[in-house]
């Protein structure tokens, strides 16, 4: 079972029960060896399409089915299927006309696909025997159509292997250290995920295998190293947040029985555990996780009344409890609107939005190459200023209002309009909170001479956290370089002065500077920036 984007899972494969020529169940074999008799079953290789909002299921024909199989590993990746014109692309496939002799001549380009769309790709399995089948397939999830069959030359399943997929920057610097990625563009650069293959077995002293599979299908070996190796994981599950692999599963020996998490850091391709803390996953009967990227936490589902070893022992898996780790805690964080742009995510710091985003209005989107090279442009010319923003120790930051107001939003347009409102009476007018009316971090706003627009905005911040601020809002990322002090003064301010996207661009930046010498003013800026602004 895999899940396509917000609303979608895919079950492939599988057992079923076995059916005569009429149509119905056959009856169970005769009962051997004083065993309870068990009905006939078949392994499947058919395709079905569960659809949440409508609560519905779709079967999906298909010819050239690969062989049937059950305990198989399978994941959905982005596409690498081509389009020739835009009317066969989905909206999510479309990026940009590349320039040319004849930019607006609608010509797509070899990037059309984007990271919209996908592929199911089904690595080994068992059959009808409970022999391993060698084999990874491929199902196009656009043309709805198997597309490619390869060996894969080892045994993987459900019971030892775990697979995920992973983008083409990260998987460039999979055991290459902390040397930072290539992001030049340019016309060869492979933008197409890859996939790794992680397996254990040989549980009594146990191996480990890390496989990288490329976007053209080739195969690679990752030998992993460091003083710590995580113990044999039956059931594993896993995933790849930023730059980590994050592999759970069952840990049963005589004398252990608990579910595990580890994780892999994969540019120097050493382990670590995740210990949750206490005994909480010593006690119960916990079964499967997965990765819940945009809130980078690890959800792990399973009783915490029944026992581990009964419930392994008759495969029963539990959903009755949640437990919720918080991978941000252990250095582990992604930011979900970089990571999944095209996704209904609502940034934590947006204006309240009158209604969630639906599948065609995407909450997560960055600003376009366009508007990013617009809004360095309008940094760099202040002759389009029109305004500016006081900062407490009087400097002034020259931005044009017009731009602040398409991508600020909220804050910024009910500043304009109640200090427009009151420029004939008073010269300066105070912004208070919409539903609770309470004064949102003294923020006020000077009347201009004429035009109606407002002249300057005094926000009382230093010069270089209120340059991040405009960088920000201009180009949709924060300037490189900047400092613990600033982002934790944008901290603070995200939420309160509802900046889309603010609040996960400056933790993602306060991740890559957070060190034993500023941890204690990061934790009083989180804290003091964690509640207000929302009434």
């Amino acid at each position: 079972m895999c899940s396509v984007g917000d609303t979608k899972l895919v079950c492939y494969g599988g057992m079923s029960p076995a059916t005569g020529a009429n149509g119905q169940p056959l009856p169970p074999a005769p009962p051997q060896n004083g065993q309870e008799a068990q009905p006939e079953v078949v392994v499947m290789s058919d395709i079905h399409i569960y659809d949440a909002p409508t609560n519905t299921w779709t079967y999906v024909p298909t010819s050239d089915t690969p062989q049937g199989r059950y305990a198989h590993c399978a994941t959905i990746m982005p596409s690498a299927a081509a389009f020739a014109n835009a009317s066969s692309a989905p909206l999510s496939a479309l990026q940009h006309n590349p320039a040319g002799e004849n930019p607006n001549q609608g010509v797509l380009g070899v990037h059309i696909d984007g990271t919209g769309g996908a592929e199911m790709v089904v690595v080994g399995g068992q059959d009808s025997a409970n022999h391993y089948i060698e084999q990874i397939s491929v199902f196009n999830l656009r043309s709805l159509s198997w597309t490619r069959t390869q060996l894969l030359g080892k045994s993987c399943g459900a019971y030892r292997s775990v697979v995920a997929p992973v983008s083409a920057t990260v998987a460039s610097r999979i055991g290459k250290g902390n040397s930072k990625p290539d992001t030049t563009p340019g016309p060869d650069r492979d933008t197409a995920s890859s996939m790794l293959i992680y397996s254990n077995y040989n549980f009594l002293d146990v191996k480990l295998e890390l496989q990288l599979r490329g976007s053209d299908g080739s195969l690679v070996e990752k030998p992993m190293s460091g003083a710590f190796t995580p113990p044999g994981l039956r059931f594993p599950n896993g995933a790849v947040i930023a730059n980590t692999f994050v592999v759970s599963g069952t840990y049963l020996t005589s004398s252990k029985q608990e579910y595990a998490l580890w994780a892999l850091d994969l540019p120097s391709l050493t382990w670590s555990r995740i210990d949750a803390g206490g005994n909480v996953f010593s006690t119960g009967s916990w079964n499967r996780g997965v990765l819940w990227s945009r809130r980078s936490a690890f959800v792990v589902l399973g009783s915490r009344k029944r026992a581990l070893v009964d419930d392994y022992n008759h495969r029963r898996l539990n959903f009755s409890d949640v437990c919720v780790v918080e991978l941000e805690a252990f250095g582990l964080y992604e930011n979900p609107r970089r990571a999944s742009p095209s996704s209904s995510y609502v940034s934590a710091s947006a204006a309240l939005p009158a209604s969630r985003p639906g599948p065609w209005q995407p909450g997560g989107r960055t600003l376009s190459a366009a508007a990013e090279e617009l809004g360095a442009l309008a940094m760099a010319a202040t002759e389009v200023a029109d305004m500016d923003i006081l900062a407490v120790g009087g400097e002034r930051v020259p931005v044009n209002s017009r731009l602040l107001a398409r991508r600020w939003g909220a804050y910024i347009e009910t500043l304009e309009r109640e200090g427009t409102a009151v420029q004939e009476g008073v010269d300066v007018a105070t912004l208070r909170g919409g539903e609770s009316g309470r004064r949102i971090s003294g923020s006020t706003i000077t009347g201009s001479g004429g035009g109606g627009r407002p002249r300057t905005l005094y926000m009382p911040h230093t010069v270089l956290t209120i340059q991040a601020l405009v960088a920000y809002l201009y180009s949709g990322s924060l300037p490189r370089g900047c400092t613990p002090q600033v982002l934790c003064s944008l901290l603070q301010i995200a939420r309160p002065y509802r900046v889309e996207g603010l609040l996960e661009a400056v933790v993602e930046g306060l991740h890559g500077v957070l060190d034993s010498r500023n941890a204690a003013a990061v934790f009083n800026a989180a804290a003091m920036g964690a509640g207000g602004g929302r009434g």
